[in-house]
């Protein structure tokens, strides 16, 4: 981007006391707590290693990928990362690969008062599925690309935002279900078919608004450089703002709890688009002081505020909110 500056909760707890016979109630100050830690202090580190780090699952997802095409009669192949169609190309990077999902869902399982034995179910199944559900986005989005291409951007959008983050979650939520009280984990296909509804009515209008929210934001950005006596010039280069599209699978999910009283999803919901419109604001900050001040120890800063907008504040935000509104109970 080019700037112009000028100087002018809850499963329940056994009745015993909790799965670990202690009190940290998950919805409680100490698991949301500890959730918020183990989430940051693993996939920050990921989204901070560089991206040569990740070639390995990056090939294999590519591999398996044209595996899944080649099953279908396609005629695909993978080079190293890259995935080939019938000479529609598209390259899985470490953000298309589901690690910081994946860690998101870790992060979870751990900070979760359940016995060891669930937990280890829970880490070795779950990623796996990611790893699936990821595979097959990417396949559909390849043939899309392929044979519909003017639907290429928006299918990637909403598989890789509504679909994963939603799906993330409704991983973390079938999990807790499983581990407190087997027989009420059935029930997490109604309340996932309620947030892909609720978060696909929002897709679309924002496909149309996301631009103009982007605009707010940078003219926000320039009212604070115009107090520093600075004029800039923010050019909107880009249909579609990525980051922006976490706001989504967020409205979806918190949306969708059906038991909790609308004005309770309501007040949640304000409160989390009110910390990710701080984070997006953020963001454009870092733009403008990596791209228009070439400060270049921002470039980190800017990484790490752009994966929690995009994947660390919605998941939280969202899991937090279903498990203190014991929904995952019921």
């Amino acid at each position: 981007m080019a700037f112009q500056i000028k100087p002018l909760a809850i499963c329940p707890d056994k009745k015993s006391g909790g799965a670990t016979g202690r009190s940290k109630t998950p919805g409680g100050r100490p698991f949301v707590q500890k959730f918020l830690v183990i989430a940051l202090g693993t996939v920050l580190p990921l989204s901070l290693a560089p991206e040569p780090w990740y070639a390995g699952i990056n090939h294999f997802t590519a591999f398996f990928v044209t595996m899944i095409l080649q099953a279908m009669a396609m005629e695909a192949t993978a080079t190293a990362s890259l995935i080939t169609l019938d000479g529609f190309s598209v390259r899985v990077i470490s953000e298309c690969s589901a690690v910081h999902l994946a860690a998101l869902y870790g992060a979870f399982v751990a900070s979760f008062p359940a016995d060891r034995h669930r937990k280890w179910m829970g880490f070795g199944i779950g990623p796996a599925l990611l790893f699936l559900l990821n595979a097959g986005r990417i396949a559909m989005v390849t043939v899309i690309g392929r044979y519909i291409p003017a639907l290429f951007t928006i299918a990637h959008l909403y598989l890789g935002q509504v679909g994963m983050i939603s799906a993330t979650v409704g991983l973390c939520v079938f999990w807790c279900r499983w581990a407190s009280s087997p027989q009420q984990s059935s029930k997490t296909g109604r309340f996932m078919a309620r947030a892909i509804v609720f978060g696909s009515l929002f897709f679309l209008p924002w496909l149309r608004f996301n631009r103009p929210y982007v605009a707010a934001i940078d003219f926000l950005v320039q009212w604070f450089y115009h107090l520093g006596g600075y004029a800039l010039t923010l050019p909107h280069a880009h249909r579609y703002y990525y980051q922006t599209f976490s706001i989504i699978p967020y409205f979806g999910l918190v949306m969708a709890p059906a038991t909790v009283p609308i004005l309770a999803r309501l007040k949640r919901l304000g409160f989390g688009l009110g910390i990710l419109v701080v984070f997006h604001l953020l963001h454009r900050l870092c733009n403008v002081w990596l791209s228009g001040f070439k400060i270049g120890w921002v470039a980190p800063v800017s990484q790490v505020v752009y994966v929690s907008g995009m994947f660390i504040l919605p998941v939280y935000l969202a899991l937090t909110f279903i498990l203190k509104n014991r929904y995952v109970s019921r």
